[in-house]
């Protein structure tokens, strides 16, 4: 099960939750019941991202556009809003505007940075899956400029 399914299941659970951060208690929970489990979940699955934030950085890797930044927000993380900073090139940015705002999210920008926000884990999950669900529009594009010669340097 790949990022995004392992975000989805872990998202619906949270939502039945009693807990204020019911992604943060079943987190905790997992900690507690089974550390290699939860370090696998966060570390591998997740690539080190928060949930909910985890599957957006990833769809939109899987789109050939540059992260930097991600935090889900609340709680002791820095952004107010779940957000992931991206740098698109400009046929990207175009197809992603669309997605965003058909999702419900935002973008800010600084100094040519995207910063794509959403009022809640749940509304980033769906860009992530909007994204996805679009790849093929993404794989007609052609590579980005960040990505000339980086093939032999990966053959080296």
């Amino acid at each position: 099960m790949g990022c995004l399914a392992k975000e989805s299941s872990l998202l619906a659970r949270a939502e039945k939750s009693d807990s204020a951060d019911g992604v943060g208690a079943l987190l905790d929970e997992l900690r507690e019941a089974d550390d290699i489990g939860h370090a696998e979940l966060t570390g591998i699955v997740f690539s080190n991202n928060d949930p909910g934030v985890a599957g957006l950085s990833a769809a939109l890797s899987a789109a050939r556009v540059v992260t930097f930044y991600s935090c889900s927000a609340g709680g002791y993380h820095h952004a107010k809003y779940p957000t992931v900073g991206a740098v698109p090139d400009r046929a990207r940015a175009e197809l992603l505007v669309d997605l965003i705002r058909k999702s419900g999210c935002g973008v800010g920008q600084s100094d040519g940075r995207w910063y794509i926000y959403g009022r809640s884990v749940w509304q980033t999950h769906a860009l992530a899956k909007s994204i996805v669900d679009s790849r093929e529009l993404f794989d007609v594009l052609p590579a980005p400029a960040w990505t000339e010669g980086l093939q032999e340097v990966l053959d080296d």
